[in-house]
């Protein structure tokens, strides 16, 4: 069915047109439409795998449904400070943001530069905190900084032991409440030409973590978020001087962003993290939901290497025009 046919069934085409602009968003929304009834049969025997674990072990503190509460509580309180911050910020946005944009363009340009400057600095949080809670675990590989092996972050499971438990569960639930507030950002705002992708993205990564969490797959969930985290930081630094004049560090941000991408996601991620967690991992067949998490760590390779191709044309596209511009994230 062509594009302008499946417009006639909704009620706004310029949305539609947006956001399935070109044959690879609806490669994602495919991913999406997949997703859910694998799901929904997870999620049809995943009570029974948590009770029948809490029951072999009384003993064991096992994740409990009330820290997906706290998670929320987390959601609320950074709706709330993002809120704050966005209001307080504009001042120092319009100072950095070129003064070339003018009217409604320069608006936009500078709520983006304070909501990309809040959610970096997140970033920055997030990264310092989850290295800081792993740091000693016998799962952290060099490669992120640590002297274990990736290979231990399912041993003794379904009853592990970490040097913090509480601390890691801390930090995974805060985690869970940032992504929250991400989905919840992104589905009321309006939206870009990356909706479908975005969408898929933060969509499975509430999924991952909230479901990892609760069937206590808590290592691997860290050693995934501190690879995507890493990255991050450099993704919304570009993304903060993009729009200034400051081309200098317009090229030192992207060339941090495109080494940190390539190391973190497309290295660290696939050839170590799931290597280890799928493909040498001895009970990979006795771990609940592993065909469902495994296939969504997946689909996030295949967004890494998409976005990190989008980067490369922006490069190649500021070495040929001399002026820097974020192409992809467009109204």
């Amino acid at each position: 069915m062509a594009l302008s046919e499946i417009s006639k069934f909704f009620p706004s085409n310029v949305f539609i047109k947006k956001v399935l602009r070109n044959q690879i968003q609806y490669l994602f929304l495919t991913m999406i439409i997949f997703l859910i009834p694998l799901l929904l049969s997870f999620l049809r025997d995943f009570n029974n795998y948590i009770t029948s674990y809490k029951n072999n072990n009384l003993a064991y503190p096992w994740p409990e449904y009330y820290d997906l509460f706290k998670a929320s509580f987390v959601t609320i309180f950074i709706l709330i400070l993002s809120s704050v911050f966005g209001k307080v910020f504009v001042p120092v946005g319009e100072k950095f943001i070129s003064k070339k944009y003018k009217g409604k363009d320069r608006a936009f340009k500078v709520h983006k530069f304070v909501d990309c400057v809040f959610k970096g600095m997140y970033y920055v949080f997030a990264s310092a905190f989850g290295y800081y809670t792993v740091r000693n675990e016998g799962f952290l590989p060099p490669f992120l900084g640590g002297k274990g092996d990736s290979s231990n972050m399912f041993q003794g499971y379904p009853y592990q032991k970490f040097n913090d438990l509480d601390l890691l569960k801390t930090y995974l639930q805060i985690q869970l409440g940032y992504h929250l507030y991400s989905l919840i950002i992104h589905i009321v705002r309006e939206a870009k030409n990356d909706f479908i992708e975005m969408l898929l993205h933060h969509l499975m990564t509430v999924f991952l973590v909230a479901l990892a969490y609760m069937m206590n797959y808590l290592s691997i969930s860290a050693l995934v978020l501190l690879c995507h985290d890493f990255s991050d930081v450099f993704g919304y630094l570009i993304r903060i001087t993009v729009d200034t004049d400051y081309k200098n560090v317009i090229i030192l941000a992207y060339a941090s962003l495109l080494l940190s991408w390539f190391y973190m996601r497309l290295i660290v991620f696939p050839f170590n993290v799931m290597w280890s967690a799928i493909y040498i991992n001895p009970i990979i067949g006795d771990l609940p939901g592993a065909f469902f998490l495994g296939l969504m760590l997946h689909f996030l390779v295949v967004l890494h290497a998409y976005w990190f191709y989008l980067f490369i044309q922006m490069g190649l596209k500021f070495a040929k025009s001399k002026v820097p511009e974020d192409t992809y994230h467009v109204e």
